[in-house]
Formats: structure tokens, C-alpha cells, sequence
């Protein structure tokens, strides 16, 4: 018996020490893994104008290899660029946006020709230069301002609201909810500081984020005027660590650090002054820099973009060893198409059930409203997408900036428009000189009111050697289903057809012949379209005419005058999709007119 319990004691032991050596494996297997398969990765993207979309090939070449992200951060174009992939597009789908037209046109200020509605366009005058200006009438002070911004971002706005909206209602506007959490980084001008961005509009962040001085106008959030984050921090891997904790990080360096103010050049002054040096060196030992030589460019000139994108994926595959030896954790393709489609699938739609405006009175902000959004049913973002921009073309809102805010409720958006009415007066100048007869000057002055409707009375005055004239006129817009406006007014046109001088002034001595001409018209019309307009109104018309007979005259004599009296309706069908009301070298112009005069009775002499 003894010996019997002695070896089952012995087998015990051994059976122990076996599940204790199994267990010891287990474990550090799991350790193992947990060092191996459980790594955090983040990706930090640099600002750096046109020459950031660099990115988008990294972050191609990055899925490529199958390195999942985990978290990132951006500044500027990095904001652009990060943003657009924490909100679930695919780094070919960001390619996509970055290369088309639409993209170097929101760059540039343009608005796509479809939105631009020529029915708010007044009739044709000689002006070049515009100022714009307020009456103060408790000081008794005109107050004029000048402008913030180069580049007007007002379709760029509106499609980063688009871009982004969907995704930030899906994450309950929470950066950290987002398909890959998220930070981007401004600058508070004010407090000479940092501003971390993780929460709220991912679009206004990302707006705010690339928002450069002089370039574009500053973004307010929280009561503070925020700029490009570059200005103080163009690579926030800083943000990355304190926010995240990463095990990994992989930068990405599109641009660095602005050289030495030079004596003779303002914009390295100006950029010194502005813009405090970042460091680039990771704040990580576990990581590494891609960074990337592109040159000089000019921060909004996009016409290397396809270029630079595949230099970012080039360089960053020749990097391929160095990552995979350093991230061991791997994500399958199809594993990360399932895992974007899935976060993209709980995007809601761009239904809007109410239109918010602040910055207008109750006046302005009901006209606005009732362009917009005519029923008080449910409307798409699409349905409201070309008023929203004939709302610009009426030229009295100086300021328009969109947000979407989603109602997890209702299932529905209410939008935000943060505006601001223009100045009511506007002075113009402009003219045509040369070296003929035909040189003219011009002035304007328009006061510009919106309320129920919005008023447009003007005056002006045309003075040359050959032609002179006076208008005044007033312009009513209505803001029914169906836009319609109601112009009207009176003009005076003066012709010297043999004036020899070359003053603008009028000569005293007397001339072959003077053509005096004066009308008052009434008429109204409504938008054909985005580019046409169709119009019907009347004029009365005197014209008077001041002429000799014979070459031989003086001072003394008397010129014969001949006086022509009408009635004319008409009825005008235009179309124009001219770039230039003058010099023109894109689009077309189509005028269909028909002018019946119903009273003629003949000329008299004097």
C-alpha cells in the first residue's frame, strides 16, 4: 500500500509541475502577444499648404502594408487630410477629392458656375474698384473695413459641412467616437496659444485648423478668433502623446520651419513674425519621421497634387522594412473595408428640418429663411444647396458660415447659419480711358438694405468727352417660391458727337450736333435658371436733339431742335455665363429683346 501511494504521489507531482509549465507558457504567450498584437499606432500629419496632401499617399502606402491606425493628428492640410480619414473615407476616396477641380476650386474662392446666379446681377456698369461702407448715426461717422481674407472660402464652407457633417453627428460630435479618434490643433492669436480641437464640428475644426492669416477668414469657436494651427504648432506630435498615449507613432513632414528674415523681402519678415518654429523631432521614442522635399510652392497652388500624392506613397513604401520591423500588428484589407463600411453605414442622411440663423435681425433673418427653405416641410441638404448660394449673389451678406447639428430624436439636421449683412453703402469707380474720344468715368453709390425684401436705390454718373450721363434707380427683391424683383428708375444720357476737346468738362463752343436723351422705366422679372433672367417692364422716353444744318455758324445763331416722344414696352430674354463683363474668355451670352414703340408722334422744330 505504501509503495502504491508513494508513486501515485510521485505521478500528482509530475501531473502539477505540468500544468504549472503549461500555464507559465500560456502566459507569457499572452504577454507576448499583448507586446506584439496590442500595439497603439498614431499617425501625425504636419501642416504645410498644397504641399500636405503628401499625406494621402502615406496613408495609403500605410493601410497597403496593413498597419492599422489608431489615432491621429493634424494641423492645417494635416487637419484636412486626418480629419477626412477619421471620418471614415478611404485614403483612395480622399485621393479622389484632393485631385478633382472641385477641390482647387474651393482653394481658390470660386463657385462652381452652376451656383452662380446671374439673376442677382444688376444691369452692367464700367466699375472696377468697390467700397464698401456704414453710417454711424450716433457719431455721425462713416465706418468702412477692409477686407480679412484674399480667398472668399464660401463653397469650401459649405462643402466641408457636407464632408464631414454625417460623421460628426455618428460620433456625437466626440473626436474620440470617430472612425479613428481624432485631434486637430489652432491658434488663439489672442492668447499667443495652442487650441487642441476634440470635440464638436469636426468640419469647423478642420476649417479652423487650416484657417492661414490673410488667406482666409478666422473661424470663432468658444468666443475665441482661432487661426491655422500651424502658426504654432505645425506638427503636433506633442498633441498625439498627451491625448493618446501611443505605443507607436508615424509622422509624416510635409513642410518645415520658415528660414531667417531677410532684409529685403516683407513676407519672410511678416512669416517670422507670425508663425513660431516647430520641432519636428518625435516626442516618442517608439516611432519614426517620413519627411518629404517638395520644393517651393505657393500654399493654395494645387496643380501638383497628383504628383505629390504619389511621392507620399513612394517614399513611405521605402520605408516598408523599417515600419514592419518596428509595428507587428497587422489588419487585412478586408478586414478595414468592413470596419469603414460599417462606421459609414451609420451616417444619417442630410434631411434639415429647421433653418437657425443668428446674426441677423428678425427682418433679415426671415427673408433669408423664406429663400431657403419655402415649406415648412422636410427638405435635403441638396434642395437647399443653390439657394444657399443665390443667397450670396444678392451681395448683402458680407458673411455666411454653415453647420449641421443632428437630432438623434428626430432623425434630422437643424441648420446653422452664422451671417452677418454687408455694409449698406457702396461706392464704385471705373471708367474706360484711352487715347480716343471715348474716355469715361465712373462713379457709384448704392445703399444696400435688407429686410422682409431686400432694396437696392443707386445712383451714378458717367462723365467723358463724348458721353455723359446720370441714372437713379431702386431695386426691389422678393423673397417668394418663385424669386422675382421689381427695377425701376431714371436715366439721363448726354452726347457730344463733335466735341473737339479733350477735357472731361464741356466746351462752350458750340458743336455739329448734342443728343439729349431722358427715360423712366418700370419693369420686373424672374430667374430662367441659374444664368438667365427674363424681364418685361415700359419706358417713356423724350429724346431731344440740338443740331445745325449747315457748317457755317457762330456763337450767336440758334440750333435747330428736334424732340422725339414714345412709349416702348419690352420684353427682354437673356442668358449670360460670361467669367468677365469684360475681356471675357469663358462662357457665352444670349440676348433675345423685343421693343415696340406704341406713340411716335413725329419731331418738331424750334
Amino acid at each position: 500500500m505504501s509503495k502504491l501511494f508513494g508513486k501515485l504521489s510521485a505521478y500528482s507531482g509530475y501531473t502539477i509541475m505540468r500544468v504549472a509549465l503549461t500555464i507559465y507558457v500560456i502566459i507569457v504567450l499572452v504577454l507576448c502577444t499583448n507586446v506584439l498584437f496590442s500595439q497603439k499606432v498614431g499617425v501625425v500629419l504636419s501642416g504645410g499648404g498644397a504641399k500636405g496632401v503628401v499625406h494621402v499617399g502615406v496613408l495609403r502606402a500605410i493601410e497597403e502594408i496593413g498597419i492599422p491606425i489608431d489615432y491621429i493628428t493634424g494641423t492645417s492640410m494635416g487637419a484636412i487630410v486626418g480629419g477626412l480619414y477619421a471620418s471614415g473615407y478611404s485614403p483612395e476616396e480622399i485621393e479622389a477629392i484632393m485631385v478633382s477641380e472641385d477641390f482647387k476650386r474651393w482653394a481658390s474662392g470660386e463657385i462652381e458656375k452652376q451656383y452662380i446666379f446671374y439673376f442677382k446681377e444688376d444691369r452692367q456698369d464700367a466699375s472696377w474698384v468697390n467700397v464698401r461702407f456704414d453710417y454711424d448715426g450716433s457719431s455721425r461717422k462713416l465706418k468702412s473695413k477692409f477686407p480679412t481674407n484674399i480667398i472668399a472660402p464660401i463653397e469650401m464652407d459649405y462643402q466641408f459641412m457636407e464632408l464631414f457633417g454625417s460623421a460628426s453627428a455618428v460620433a456625437n460630435y466626440d473626436f474620440d467616437s470617430l472612425f479613428v479618434p481624432f485631434r486637430c490643433v489652432a491658434a488663439d492669436i489672442e492668447n499667443t496659444e495652442v487650441v487642441v480641437l476634440g470635440e464638436g464640428q469636426l468640419g469647423t475644426a478642420v476649417r479652423t485648423s487650416m484657417t492661414f492669416p490673410f488667406f482666409f477668414k478666422p473661424i470663432k469657436i468658444n468666443n475665441k478668433l482661432l487661426f491655422d494651427g500651424g502658426l504654432y504648432n505645425n506638427f503636433p506630435a506633442d498633441i498625439m502623446v498627451e491625448n493618446f498615449h501611443p505605443d507607436i507613432i508615424i509622422g509624416s513632414k510635409a513642410a518645415g520651419n520658415y528660414g531667417a528674415p531677410r532684409q529685403d523681402d516683407i513676407l519672410s519678415q511678416i512669416q517670422n513674425m507670425l508663425v513660431t518654429k516647430t520641432d519636428y523631432n518625435m516626442k516618442n521614442d517608439s516611432g519614426f519621421l517620413i519627411e518629404h522635399n517638395l520644393g517651393k510652392v505657393n500654399i493654395v497652388d494645387f496643380s501638383r497634387t497628383q504628383e505629390f500624392i504619389d511621392s507620399g506613397y513612394v517614399i513611405t513604401m521605402r520605408k516598408r522594412e523599417n515600419i514592419e520591423s518596428l509595428i507587428k500588428k497587422r489588419i487585412s484589407s478586408e478586414e478595414q473595408d468592413v470596419k469603414r463600411t460599417r462606421f459609414s453605414l451609420k451616417k444619417p442622411n442630410f434631411l434639415v428640418d429647421s433653418i437657425i440663423i443668428s446674426g441677423l435681425n428678425k427682418a433679415q433673418a426671415k427673408y433669408v429663411s423664406k429663400l431657403l427653405k419655402q415649406k415648412e416641410e422636410i427638405v435635403t441638404l441638396e434642395e437647399i444647396k443653390s439657394e444657399y448660394f443665390n443667397l450670396i449673389a444678392d451681395d448683402k451678406i458680407s458673411y455666411i458660415f454653415p453647420e449641421l447639428f443632428y437630432n438623434p430624436v428626430t432623425g434630422l439636421y437643424n441648420l446653422h447659419l452664422d451671417m452677418k449683412p454687408a455694409e449698406k453703402f457702396k461706392i464704385s469707380f471705373g471708367g474706360s480711358l484711352g487715347s480716343s474720344i471715348a474716355n469715361e468715368a465712373f462713379i457709384q453709390l448704392d445703399f444696400k438694405h435688407l429686410g422682409y425684401q431686400a432694396y437696392n436705390p443707386s445712383v451714378n454718373v458717367y462723365f467723358g468727352r463724348f458721353y455723359s450721363s446720370v441714372e437713379a434707380k431702386t431695386r426691389i427683391d422678393f423673397s417668394t417660391s418663385k424669386p422675382f424683383m421689381i427695377d425701376g428708375g431714371f436715366t439721363y444720357n448726354h452726347r457730344d458727337y463733335f466735341k473737339n476737346s479733350v477735357r472731361f468738362y464741356e466746351d462752350p463752343t458750340p458743336s455739329y450736333l448734342l443728343e439729349n436723351e431722358s427715360m423712366f422705366w418700370l419693369d420686373a422679372g424672374i430667374p430662367v435658371g441659374n444664368t438667365g433672367k427674363l424681364i418685361g417692364g415700359g419706358e417713356i422716353v423724350r429724346m431731344k436733339e440740338e443740331y445745325y444744318q449747315t457748317n457755317y455758324f457762330t456763337r450767336i445763331d440758334t440750333a435747330d431742335i428736334t424732340y422725339f416722344d414714345f412709349v416702348s414696352p419690352y420684353l427682354q430674354l437673356e442668358y449670360n455665363s460670361l467669367n468677365y463683363k469684360q475681356f471675357a474668355n469663358s462662357g457665352a451670352k444670349f440676348l433675345l429683346a423685343f421693343n415696340i414703340p406704341l406713340h411716335c408722334p413725329g419731331f418738331n422744330f424750334h
